[in-house]
C-alpha cells in the first residue's frame, strides 16, 4: 500500500493562518499607512515658528547642548543623545541620517534641534542636518512593507486549503511525494514577498518599490502557476501507486 501522511494541517488552520495574513495586511494598509502618511504630510507643511515663540504645529527650531551619550549595544551600536536647551528642557535622540551630523557630535558641542508636536525630529550641526528616529518621513514604509510581505503568503495559505479541501472530497489522500505544489507555492509567495519588503525600505521612492513589487509578483506567477498547476493536477488525478512490502 501506499504510505500516506495521515497528519497534514487542517484546511482550517490554512485559512485561519491566511485570514491572519491578510487582516495583518489589510490593518496595515487601511490603518497604519494613512496615519503615517497624514503625519509625513502635517511635518511638511508645518511653518516655522515665529521668533517670539512656538504655536501649535509649528516647527520649532533652537539651539540645545549635547550633555550626554550613552551607546546602547544590540546587533549594531545605537547611540542616544541628551539635548538640553536653553530652558532647561531635556530630550533623548537617537540619529537615523546619513551620519554627517552624527559622526562629529561631541558631548558640549551647540546643536540645532527641529521640534514638532513636542519631539525632537532633526538635529543640525552647522550646514549638516540629520533627522532622529522621531522623524515621520517614510513612516509608511514599514506598514507597506509588512503589507506587502503578507499578501502573497495569504493568498498561498488560502489556496492550500482550498486544494486539500478537493482531495479529501475525493476521497484522496496526499501522499508524501505529492508535496510539489505546496512547496513550489510557499517558494513563490518568498518572491514578491521578501523582495517586496526589501524594495520598499530601500528604493528613494515607494511607487518605484510598488512597480517593482508587481512586476516581481506577475514574473513569478507567470513561471509558477503553470507549473503548480500542472503539479496540482497531476497528483490530485494520480492514483495510488504500489509500495513495494518488505
Amino acid at each position: 500500500m501506499t504510505r500516506y501522511q495521515q497528519d497534514l494541517t487542517p484546511p482550517w488552520v490554512l485559512r485561519t493562518f491566511g485570514g491572519v495574513c491578510g487582516l495583518v495586511a489589510l490593518l496595515c494598509l487601511a490603518v497604519w499607512t494613512p496615519v503615517a502618511v497624514s503625519e509625513e504630510r502635517a511635518y511638511a507643511a508645518a511653518p516655522v515658528c515665529p521668533p517670539n515663540g512656538p504655536v501649535p504645529e509649528c516647527r520649532w527650531e533652537r539651539e540645545a547642548t549635547v550633555t550626554g551619550k550613552e551607546t546602547i549595544a544590540r546587533k549594531t551600536h545605537i547611540d542616544h543623545y541628551d539635548l538640553t536647551h536653553a530652558d532647561g528642557s531635556e530630550h533623548r535622540v537617537s540619529l537615523v541620517g546619513d551620519g554627517s551630523v552624527e559622526d562629529r557630535l561631541r558631548v558640549g558641542a551647540t546643536v540645532t534641534t527641529t521640534t514638532w508636536r513636542g519631539e525632537v525630529r532633526e538635529v543640525a550641526l552647522g550646514p549638516s542636518r540629520e533627522s532622529t528616529e522621531a522623524m515621520p518621513e517614510g513612516g509608511y514604509r514599514a506598514p507597506v512593507g509588512i503589507a506587502v510581505l503578507a499578501l502573497p503568503f495569504a493568498v498561498v495559505f488560502f489556496w492550500s486549503a482550498h486544494w486539500l479541501r478537493r482531495r479529501d472530497r475525493r476521497g484522496r489522500p496526499v501522499a508524501t511525494h505529492q508535496f510539489g505544489p505546496f512547496v513550489l507555492a510557499y517558494l513563490a509567495a518568498m518572491v514578491p514577498g521578501t523582495g517586496g519588503l526589501v524594495a520598499v525600505f530601500l528604493r528613494p521612492d515607494i511607487r518605484d518599490a510598488l512597480t517593482l513589487t508587481a512586476w516581481l509578483a506577475a514574473g513569478t506567477l507567470v513561471i509558477v502557476v503553470p507549473w503548480a498547476g500542472w503539479l496540482a493536477h497531476r497528483s490530485f488525478h494520480r492514483g495510488p501507486e504500489a509500495e513495494p512490502v518488505a
